[in-house]
């Protein structure tokens, strides 16, 4: 192998001196005076005749050594690798400096939230501020949808300040099938928010704070009061034909007893329901009033604890105690939970061991698809699907529907699929309102559900969102191409 002084052409150093020989001195040359005055007017040049000092030596010499292992690095991916977990060379060493990014400063974000921000301006514990791309930084901003214009400033020696302005949802256009929400500077905005909470807290600091366009219609009557006091809020509200039901399996102990279904229903605070926990429209039995020609008139059902005492007198489990009964309801709909304590306390009073289950909605779906695992007692909203007392009957109680969150009562009687067959066999509309309403007393003689009542649809909305039109069925009250912003 080659010295490196070698290779640059240095002259090696004279070997050492032989004990008996001496070395005669190289005889003296001497200069003409322009020779003189040449070298004179140079002494920064190294003569090539001498070795090189031996630190410049051992430089040179890891100079090629890390610059081949840089190359080799490289190409090999490890720097890339070594970046994505550490920053650039220059990132490391300017933090080892004190010249990190500790403090990140964000002002002007309504509906992005910081970390979301961060991410679009590339910011993170890996960056140095000496070498953050503030322009590159801003120009990502600027980007995304919801950023009308930003600002991106270092302050040395640790922090970055970031200023934007976003951009306000103000209508939404809807061509070709595609649905964009606009800005009110006339741009498109591709993103509209969904917050899903059953914390009702958070929705009420969200309408305080401005952030609440529009609110699910599952809000308890105490926010609803609250919201309705706040000056950019208003209540929307309509009535519907969804129903909500006490679903009871009348096939598994203790509700396959029809006494013990009815001391359910007389057992059920029906006033304290509409009046306190869930305001909603009259239903006394399994077909909402919209249906006018189709509809029983029947009584409303009452609460009498004493009048269920003496169904369960009539039943197979007269004289038991601790009779024991499953409630389940959708754990993410607060009133349901009041509703299930309401029911407990009451039916404990009269002799049931009530055990309550909240569940989130997949669940219910899951175990109403068979009659084992479907509770004795279910809150479920059931609405119709197409503008027919059919929707309602066939897709709850005909025995070819069976096994679905619409059909947890698992009916399966044949005279009731005869009746919905006849109905769905005739055009005479007189003959098949007349069927149904025998549908009607057949199902509410029976008891396959407590009957509560009927929704009534309320919106917590912006003042400045208008458009919502309440539509009693086949509804969907998030079409956003119906509404528009009327504030400027």
């Amino acid at each position: 192998m080659r010295s490196v002084s070698a290779t640059l052409g240095w002259a090696q150093p004279a070997g050492p001196a032989l004990a008996r020989f001496a070395l005669e001195p190289a005889p003296q040359k001497v200069l003409l005076r322009g020779e003189r005055v040449a070298r004179g007017s140079a002494p920064w040049r190294m003569p090539l005749d001498r070795p090189p000092p031996l630190a410049l030596e051992i430089a040179l010499t890891l100079a090629v050594l890390i610059g081949a292992a840089g190359v080799g690095t490289v190409r090999g991916g490890q720097y890339e690798e070594f970046v994505a977990s550490h920053g650039t060379i220059g990132d490391l060493v300017a933090r080892k400096l004190g010249f990190g990014v500790n403090i990140v400063t964000v002002s002007g974000a309504a509906h992005l939230d910081e970390p979301r921000i961060l991410s679009i301006a590339g910011i993170s514990s890996k960056n140095s501020v000496p070498f953050f791309d503030v322009a590159a930084a801003r120009a990502r901003l600027e980007a995304d949808p919801l950023v009308k214009q930003a600002s991106v400033r270092k302050l040395y020696p640790n922090q970055i300040v970031v200023d934007i302005v976003e951009r306000t949802p103000y209508a939404v256009w809807q061509k070709d099938g595609d649905v964009r929400a606009i800005g009110a500077d006339g741009g498109p905005i591709d993103e509209v928010r969904f917050v899903i909470t059953n914390d009702e807290a958070t929705v009420r600091s969200m309408a305080a704070s401005g952030e609440l366009t529009m609110s699910s219609q599952y809000q308890s009557p105490d926010t609803y009061d609250a919201l309705a006091k706040m000056p950019r809020i208003k209540i929307a509200k309509g009535e519907t034909s969804v129903a909500f039901y006490l679903k009871l399996n009348t096939k598994v102990a203790p509700t396959d007893d029809v006494h013990i279904r009815k001391a359910i229903a007389l057992a059920t605070d029906y006033d304290t329901i509409h009046g306190t926990i869930l305001p909603g429209g009259e239903l006394t039995g399994p077909l909402p009033k919209t249906f006018a020609e189709a509809h029983l008139d029947s009584p409303q059902p009452k609460f009498d604890l004493e009048a269920a005492k003496a169904e369960i007198a009539k039943s197979g489990y007269a004289g038991k105690t601790d009779i024991p009964l499953s409630l389940t309801y959708v754990s993410s709909a607060k009133f349901e939970e009041e509703i299930a304590l309401l029911m407990q306390s009451n039916l404990q009073h009269i002799g049931f061991t009530v055990t309550l289950s909240g569940e989130p909605w997949n669940r219910v779906t899951e175990i109403a698809s068979k009659v084992e695992t479907t509770p004795n007692v279910t809150e479920v909203f059931f609405g119709p699907t197409y503008p027919s007392p059919d929707s309602m009957f066939y897709t709850q109680y005909d025995s070819k529907a069976v096994g679905t969150w619409a059909s947890m009562e698992w009916v399966q009687n044949p005279e009731v699929d005869k009746m919905i067959d006849a109905a769905r066999a005739t055009g005479d509309a007189a003959a098949q309102d007349k069927i149904y309403k025998d549908l009607q007393k057949k199902l509410i003689d029976d008891q396959a559900d407590a009957f509560l009542e009927t929704q009534i649809v309320r919106h917590a909305m912006d003042k400045c969102l208008d458009g919502y039109v309440p539509v009693p069925m086949q509804s969907f009250d998030y079409a956003f191409h119906r509404y528009k912003w009327t504030c400027s």
